[in-house]
């Protein structure tokens, strides 16, 4: 729902929304994606995680 309403925003602004809070799962990005995120800002989800690779691996595949 935030979302929804930070994407109307940008969009009156004629400006790229970049979602950068609660992404953690590549269903988020999907999501996101969907809403109308044009990019993300991950860092304590992947700097907090015993394996940051897998992290990232998983989170790309909500770019598919």
């Amino acid at each position: 729902d935030i979302v929804k309403k930070a994407v109307n925003i940008a969009k009156n602004a004629d400006i790229p929304l970049i979602v950068g809070a609660g992404i953690q799962t590549k269903e988020d990005i999907t999501t996101s994606l969907n809403l109308g995120a044009s990019g993300f800002a991950i860092a304590s989800g992947i700097m907090n995680a015993e394996n940051p690779r897998t992290v990232i691996e998983n989170l790309a595949k909500g770019f598919k």
